[in-house]
C-alpha cells in the first residue's frame, strides 16, 4: 500500500508541475496576443484615419473634374 501511496503522489506531484508549466506558457501566449491585439486595434484605426482623409481628396478630385468639365465646356462653346 505505501508504494501506491508513494507512486500515486508522485502522479500527482508531477501532474501539478505540468499544470503549472502550461499555465506559465498559457499566460505567455495570452500576453502575445494581447499584444498582436492591441497591434491589430492601432491598425484598424490608422486604416480608418486613412480611409476618411482619401475620402476627403476623392470629393476634391470630383470637384475639380467638374470645375475641368464645366470650363471645358464654355471653352467649346466659344
Amino acid at each position: 500500500k505505501s508504494l501506491k501511496r508513494v507512486h500515486f503522489l508522485w502522479q500527482v506531484f508531477n501532474a501539478e508541475k505540468d499544470i503549472e508549466k502550461t499555465n506559465k506558457e498559457l499566460e505567455k501566449e495570452n500576453r502575445i496576443l494581447e499584444e498582436k491585439l492591441k497591434v491589430q486595434e492601432e491598425s484598424e484605426l490608422d486604416i480608418s484615419e486613412k480611409n476618411k482623409e482619401n475620402s476627403t481628396y476623392l470629393k476634391e478630385v470630383v470637384l475639380v473634374e467638374k470645375r475641368i468639365a464645366k470650363k471645358t465646356g464654355e471653352l467649346d462653346k466659344k
